[in-house]
């Protein structure tokens, strides 16, 4: 409720199935059956009116949906992977117990749904799930059209900074849902025309047919986030001047994964100060939450897993930092086949790996 409302009766209506202005129209059907003035519901609404959820469903072939939306490397997971490394606010959820995709769900703020898709100017929850008891795989869909999931995508109040939408905007906002769930599933690989073996043609309530407005579709952004979180990672990898505790304790999380910093700091055979000096050195690279520290994300962790090897390859048997592992002396081959030796890499002008030669070695 708006806090410069008049004296007024809120009515809340919550729907399912029905298109957007239909609700409307069974308000003002009740209030002519309760003897109530029908015109409180005109159609022309009051500017006070608000949207607080709405949703655009449809039901995709089962195949299709593990193969490209739900499951590890999903574009589901692809999304929030992505994006969770970034300001801003949002939530990822999965249940894969009974089935993969039973529900999987990705919701993000407007900022960040910028970062996918330009002009996204309100937060968004996109879902793909099964009922609560999931068909069996050989249930007809004929017989039962549950037998496949749904996708869904709709405005989230939750991760929307108004809260609500004006009722009068509605129009556009649905415009705004069609092209998030068409590019999220193009990006996915899912055929997006109206093909009845992708889309549940005997759901009695959507139907397959050939959209009459067109959706701009843009190319996937997703592998351009990627390439900007590695370089931020190598970049912060320069920038920090790594010492050999810093690689060893990388090393640590990389192999052991999210552990409480005392583990942490056992495991690495350093003091606790020691993991505290780590983290504060690169604080975009590993995080700390009630003790318990981890990535912020599966691209930060593999890109510093890469990174941390390549570096630890350098280093002879012994565990000593040879001159070679001080100066982040690399060899690699090229696409030519041909071997280059002692390589140093430069990120914005600083050799990235290097090791100071003043940095603690313990």
């Amino acid at each position: 409720m708006l806090d410069d409302c008049a004296e007024s009766i809120r009515v809340q209506a919550i729907t399912t199935n029905l298109d957007v202005d239909e609700p409307l129209e069974l308000l003002q059907e009740l209030a002519d059956h309760i003897g109530l003035n029908p015109e409180y519901f005109a159609d022309d609404l009051h500017d006070y009116n608000r949207i607080y959820q709405l949703e655009r469903y449809a039901r995709l072939d089962r195949a299709v949906a593990e193969d490209h939306l739900t499951g590890s490397g999903g574009i589901i997971d692809q999304i929030a992977d992505c994006v969770s490394q970034e300001r801003g606010r949002g939530e990822y959820q999965w249940d894969h117990e009974e089935i993969e995709g039973h529900y999987q769900s990705v919701a993000i703020d407007p900022d960040t749904w910028d970062l996918l898709l330009e002009s996204q100017h309100f937060g968004k929850h996109f879902k793909c799930y099964h009922p609560a008891h999931v068909r069996s795989g050989s249930t007809s869909k004929k017989h039962d059209p549950l037998v496949d999931p749904k996708i869904e995508i709709s405005f989230s109040n939750d991760y929307d900074p108004d809260g609500a939408i004006d009722w009068h905007g509605r129009e556009a906002v649905l415009d705004k849902l069609d092209e998030a769930a068409l590019n999220i599933l193009y990006s996915g690989g899912v055929p997006i025309t109206a093909d009845r073996d992708v889309w549940t043609h005997e759901d009695p309530y959507f139907d397959v047919e050939l959209s009459e407005d067109g959706v701009t579709l843009q190319s996937n952004p997703l592998p351009d986030l990627r390439d900007a979180a590695e370089e931020h990672v190598d970049t912060e990898f320069a920038r920090a001047d790594v010492s050999k505790t810093d690689l060893k304790l990388a090393k640590v999380l990389t192999d052991g994964g999210r552990q409480h910093y005392e583990t942490l700091a056992e495991e690495a055979d350093v003091g606790s100060p020691t993991v505290y000096r780590f983290l504060a050195r690169l604080p975009t690279l590993f995080e700390s939450d009630n003790g318990i520290v981890q990535f912020p994300d599966d691209v930060t962790r593999s890109r510093v897993t890469g990174i941390v090897d390549k570096l630890r390859d350098t280093a002879e048997a012994s565990g000593l930092p040879t001159m070679r592992f001080r100066k982040a002396l690399l060899d690699w081959k090229g696409h030519d086949g041909c071997e280059r030796r002692n390589w140093q890499l430069l990120v914005n002008g600083k050799i990235l790996g290097q090791v100071s030669e003043h940095a603690p070695l313990c």
